[in-house]
C-alpha cells in the first residue's frame, strides 16, 4: 500500500510542475469518481461511465457559462481511472 501511495504522490508532485491548477483539479475529482468505479464496475463500464460524466460536464458548462469545452479537462478527469486500473492489474 505504501508503494501505491508513493507512486501517486510522486506523480502528483511531478504534475504540479507541468500542468495548470485546473487540470490538477480535474485529476483530483477524477480520482474521487474513479475509485469506487474500479472497485465495483468492470473496466468497460467504468470507462463508459467516467467518459459520460466528464464529457457531460464539459457540455453542460459550455452551455451554462458560454465557454468552449476542453478535451484536456476530459483527459485529466479520465486519467486517474487508467492509473487506478494499472495499479489494480499490477498488484
Amino acid at each position: 500500500m505504501k508503494k501505491i501511495i508513493d507512486i501517486f504522490q510522486n506523480a502528483f508532485i511531478g504534475m504540479t510542475k507541468v500542468f495548470r491548477q485546473d487540470y490538477l483539479l480535474h485529476f483530483f475529482v477524477g480520482i474521487v469518481i474513479a475509485t469506487p468505479m474500479v472497485m465495483f464496475l468492470s473496466p468497460m463500464e467504468a470507462i463508459g461511465a467516467i467518459l459520460f460524466i466528464a464529457i457531460g460536464k464539459e457540455i453542460a458548462w459550455s452551455q451554462v457559462y458560454k465557454i468552449g469545452a476542453s478535451w484536456q479537462d476530459v483527459l485529466f478527469t479520465v486519467l486517474p481511472l487508467i492509473f487506478l486500473y494499472a495499479v489494480k492489474i499490477a498488484g
